[in-house]
């Protein structure tokens, strides 16, 4: 597809600024110094400037200059200047300056469009030494590039489109967001200030974890908002086509011979380059002359310096590339030699991806000879002869390259990769029960997951390579026990086994014997098993029990149980059916109301956690503040129980903490997100359904009760008593979560479910005593029920973990 924009290249450049510091003198030999009238001038020069500014066009067409006395914010000035005529000097004066005062000098260079429209696009600062009576002071600012101010990527939407995210590469930078809708039907999504720089474009359709690659190598410029319009070709994938240039390769090879003519300097041909560009400086640091103002197009040039043998190393030279203004980084600096000496000139090793790798060991030999000679970044004069040089460094494959310096001296380059990781850790601690109680005499063993057959190992660390592996432990009497883990680091496994026959017997539990669900893929109830259980509850502690318990439905939750696999996670919530309704509709039936909302609160660690509130206060489908998870959550999912009912959402919180209604950002659709949801009707998982009961009434103490104190009632098993529960399972893409199994297993999220009378919460599983803080109150609009409908819960309970 098209980039809808004008052509132009990402300059990726360093400007210098010269910065003279005058006091009480001129730039002009023949004018006298006038003692008294100090002034600064300040000469900004391009590297390049005149090819430069000639390629770009109007890229670069205003300067802006500040200087402010460190010490007095007061004494400021500042002045800016239009590049109109590439052939001047762009000169800024400042007079009346302050003896013995410092100035930060401040540099900022624009590109000016559309009539007055400006964007920044580089910048860069340095603070002065003292001004000082008739001395100069020479100042280097580095200028940078500025940020992007933000990507918009526009796109059809695929026939088959359900939800998709937009990611720009290395995915290390975090930046990714999703697409939302648009009412022409296109799709867009956007990205706000990014730094300028080279990326690649991927986008995940329908929540898959591979990516499709619709660009690579893209050059974000600075200073403005970019906008890419994408398309879907016949065959259904995705093109874009980019003409952004990109800059050449550093030139290789530099070398400087010195003549009674002057210095000789040759160097290596880049392929595309229009030409290149020299410097010279009397410092390896930095250079301070242009040799050229126009680009070399051959591949030598003379310097007309005259030395000798006694200053050949007072002088540096460096060498740049450019093709259509784009110019590459610098080559490493040489020094002159005389005719007829070769020298090798060691570049500073780097990696892969251009960068400098410091403490590298360099080598290097003859070819022939038994042993290497270790030197350093730099040159060293040898004779004609092949050569093999070598660097090496702990974490990367060692580097290795036979060179032939016959004729003129050769620059290395060494490139080093690093050392793929190919195996780690598994240690697997010693086994515990559900009390935290060593266990001996258990039976480990493990397997990579696509394996038909188990290994027996032993508590400790085994070596293993990357991958996905089960491992599982058993023992008379115990329940078996069973993970999958995805090994790409060091990973300790925690073994808890259950006694065989137990179930949750403290009523209320937080993710008991240590359970945090299970990897498994759940396509029917039966996949549920007693050991994913992450909480329990108690049945008949919701309000109605202490006040109004004719009221119906009964929004009482049981227990929670969790489980995922490679793409999805699960949730499922029992609700039991106390008032034994018929259908799932019935309105005694919590699992199947159309008007009480009930909500899902996940701390997923990957946005920034609040306490379930709004910006303006209130909590999501409500006109007030109701309740607060003061452990923190930053993912909601709220809906009906009846299926089909309402406009379920999946909401994200914003920078803030908080959540919104701002469609395609922080709020999505079911369908968006990939959220299903499956009810099955008197059918449940738990083994027992605890009840808290009146002491002494039996069944007839479910209502009536008058304490708060939980401890003060009985406790009976109301599925032995023919009592049922619906099983309420909802399914969510753990793409839309911005998580994966990995991510889950090795982190892992919290997760909280609660229902509400249509304002506060009335149950919460894990349970908090601020369901029952004001039970026995009344309700303002109907006294026979209880305050709680509308009261304030400040629930303290911590959420329950799942993964790990």
């Amino acid at each position: 597809m098209k980039l809808l924009e004008s052509k132009r290249g990402l300059i990726l450049i360093l400007l210098t600024v010269v910065c003279l510091l005058f006091v009480g003198c001129s730039n002009d030999d023949t004018e006298d110094i006038s003692h008294g009238d100090e002034y600064l001038k300040v000469s900004f020069t391009l590297p390049g400037s005149k090819a430069q500014i000639a390629s770009l066009g109007d890229s670069l067409n205003k300067v802006k200059v500040t200087i402010v006395n460190t010490e007095d914010d007061s004494d400021k000035q500042e002045d800016s200047k239009k590049i109109e005529n590439i052939n001047e000097d762009v000169v800024f004066s400042f007079s009346d300056l302050k003896i013995g005062a410092k100035y930060n000098v401040i540099v900022e260079g624009y590109e000016v469009v559309e009539g007055d429209k400006e964007y920044c696009i580089y910048k860069g600062s340095q603070i002065s030494d003292q001004i000082a009576e008739e001395e100069i002071t020479l100042v280097d600012v580095k200028v940078n590039l500025t940020d992007s101010e933000g990507l918009v990527l526009i796109t059809d939407k695929p026939d088959d489109y359900v939800s998709a995210k937009a990611v720009l590469l290395p995915e290390d930078n975090g930046l990714e967001t999703g697409f939302v809708e648009r009412e022409d039907a296109k799709l867009k999504a956007e990205f706000g200030a990014i730094p300028a720089g080279t990326y690649s474009i991927g986008i995940s359709w329908n929540g898959a974890e591979e990516l499709e690659i619709v660009k690579e190598n893209f050059d974000l410029l600075a200073g403005r908002v970019t906008t890419l319009l994408l398309s879907i070709n016949d065959e259904g994938s995705l093109d874009i086509d980019v003409d952004w240039d990109t800059a050449p390769s550093v030139p290789s090879n530099l070398g400087a011979v010195y003549s009674d003519t002057g210095v000789d300097l040759t160097w290596d041909s880049v392929e595309g380059a229009d030409g290149y560009l020299l410097f010279r400086g009397d410092s390896s640091d930095k250079y301070d002359r242009i040799l050229t103002t126009k680009l070399i197009t051959e591949n030598s040039y003379t310097d007309a310096l005259k030395i000798d043998p006694t200053t050949a190393n007072k002088y540096y030279y460096w060498i740049q590339a450019y093709r259509e203004g784009l110019g590459s980084d610098l080559s490493e600096p040489v020094t002159p030699i005389e005719p007829g000496k070769l020298e090798l000139n060691i570049q500073q090793p780097v990696d892969n991806n251009a960068n400098k790798i410091p403490d590298v060991t360099i080598e290097y030999k003859e070819e022939g000879a038994t042993s290497f000679t270790e030197i350093s970044v730099g040159s060293i004069e040898v004779e004609a002869g092949n050569y093999v040089v070598r660097a090496s460094k702990d974490g990367y494959e060692t580097w290795e390259d036979s060179v032939e310096v016959i004729e003129q001296s050769v620059t290395v380059s060494p490139v080093l990769t690093e050392e793929a990781v190919s195996k780690y850790d598994l240690t697997i601690a010693q086994p515990v029960d559900g009390d935290g109680n060593k266990l001996s005499g258990v039976r480990i063993e493990y397997k990579e997951e696509s394996a038909s057959s188990y290994t027996e190992i032993s508590v400790g660390t085994i070596e293993v390579e990357a991958g996905t592996y089960v491992v599982r432990a058993s023992k008379d009497g115990y329940n078996n026990w069973q993970k999958s883990v995805i090994v790409n680091q060091a990973i300790t496994i925690n073994p808890i086994l259950t006694e065989e026959g137990s179930s949750v017997d403290g009523y209320y539990a937080t993710n008991p014997n240590g359970q945090v669900g299970q990897y498994k893929t759940i396509t029917d109830l039966s996949d549920w098993t007693e050991d994913m259980k992450i909480v329990q509850g108690v049945i008949a502690d919701t309000p109605r029990s202490w006040r109004g318990y004719h009221e119906i439905p009964d929004p009482d939750l049981y227990a929670l149980f969790a489980a995922w696999d490679d793409e999805n996670l699960y949730l499922m919530v029992e609700i039991p059916n106390i008032d034994e309704a018929d259908t799932i509709d019935h309105d005694a039936s919590f699992a199947g109301s159309q008007f009480l909302p009930m909500g899902w609160a996940l701390n997923t660690g990957k946005r920034v956690s609040g306490t379930g509130l709004m910006a303006n206060g209130n909590n999501v489908w409500t006109e007030d503040k109701f309740y607060e998870f003061q452990g923190g959550v930053d993912t909601l999912i709220m809906h009906h129980p009846r299926l089909g009912v309402g406009e379920p959402g999946l909401f994200f919180t914003d920078d803030n903490g908080e959540f919104s209604y701002e469609e395609g950002e922080y709020l999505f659709s079911f369908p968006d997100a990939g959220i299903e949801r499956d009810v099955y009707f008197n059918e449940s998982i738990s083994e027992k359904m605890w009840a808290a009961v009146v002491p002494g009434e039996g069944m007839a103490g479910l209502g009536g009760k008058d304490s708060t104190d939980m401890s003060t009632y009985d406790y009976i098993d109301v599925k032995a008593e023919g009592k049922k529960a619906s099983a309420y399972q909802i399914t969510i893409p753990l793409v839309s979560l911005e998580i994966d199994r990995n991510y889950l297993e090795t982190t892992g999220i919290s997760v909280a479910v609660f229902s509400t009378f249509g304002e506060s919460i009335m149950d919460v599983l894990p349970w908090d005593p601020t369901m029952i803080d004001n039970a026995k109150e009344p309700y303002g609009p109907d006294s026979s029920t209880s305050f709680e409908k509308e009261d304030y819960d400040n629930i303290n309970a911590p959420l329950a973990r799942v993964g790990n």
